[in-house]
């Protein structure tokens, strides 16, 4: 297997664009690298590529981060194998436990990105509410109160999910 080929199974071309900075719209799309997108074209397939609707083009993980990064692919590959954690196997045989293994990490990866989402909504729905009320009386409100400490709550654990983050990248 080669590093190509390990990429293409563990990391989606949506993961290399929120690792490497790419800012998504509501729509859940990106500007593309691949030319000047002054809206998001950049939409993310379930099949973990990326399509341009603006210039037409597409790719996996490595031809974005490529792309972003202004690498060669062999660079960008290595990049993400690194940043990835991913571990490139020695040998061309294909390790008999490697899919179960590469499909538990897809379903913690997406439990989490769906934590995540979650959590964001919670706080930018919070947001909205708390703007309706008049700071003068809002304090009298428990409506008020509550969808504060909703909104702390959510913040503090995507505060506590960023830092793990943080921190499994390091090493």
């Amino acid at each position: 297997m080669t590093i190509f080929e390990l990429i293409r199974q563990e990391v989606t071309a949506e993961d290399a664009a929120k690792i490497y900075g790419l800012e998504f719209g509501r729509n859940g799309r990106a500007r593309c690298p691949w030319h000047n997108d002054h809206h998001p074209d950049l939409k993310f397939l379930s099949s973990g590529l990326c399509y341009c609707h603006a210039c037409h083009k597409s790719g996996d993980a490595v031809a974005l981060t490529a792309q972003m990064l202004g690498v060669t692919p062999k660079e960008a590959a290595e990049r993400i194998r690194h940043d990835f954690h991913l571990d490139a196997p020695t040998t061309n045989r294909p390790d008999p436990t490697a899919s179960a293994k590469v499909q538990q990490r897809r379903d913690e990866r997406d439990k989490e990105r769906r934590r995540w989402g979650y959590l964001c909504d919670v706080v930018h729905q919070a947001d909205a509410e708390l703007r309706r009320f008049n700071m003068e009386t809002a304090w009298d409100n428990p409506r008020f109160v509550a969808v504060l400490k909703a909104r702390a709550r959510a913040d503090e654990q995507l505060n506590v999910m960023w830092e793990t983050l943080q921190n499994e990248r390091v090493r």
